[in-house]
């Protein structure tokens, strides 16, 4: 299949896989954007605040960002049309949240 650059007077021949695998690809940094937004809502909830935050949820702002990835890919494997996407972002971030406390916890203690 041809495609034609829309930033350049280019055509890449690709093949099927190859298309996939690029829109597999966007659709996982849209995603890792997507989480991210999430997360920095929560942050602005806390007027941007690192301690409120902290104190709110038990991680810092910049631990949870660190996870934007993970949300993102746990996001399109557990994908569910059925539920609300942001529903299912702040699942997955809460849930990635309380990771981070237990394992803290659990370093903690030792």
């Amino acid at each position: 299949m041809k495609v034609k650059s829309t930033t350049a007077d280019i055509t890449y021949e690709m093949t099927e896989d190859q298309i996939e695998a690029a829109y597999r690809y966007q659709e996982f940094k849209y995603r890792v954007e997507d989480a991210k937004g999430h997360i920095y809502d929560m942050f602005n909830s806390c007027d941007c605040d690192e301690k409120a935050f902290k104190e709110e949820y038990g991680v810092t702002y910049s631990e949870i960002l660190d996870c934007a990835e993970n949300v993102a890919e746990q996001f399109l494997d557990d994908y569910d049309c059925n539920i609300p996407e942001n529903d299912e972002f702040d699942f997955i971030i809460w849930d990635n949240m309380r990771q981070l406390r237990e394992a803290k916890k659990a370093v903690d203690v030792k």
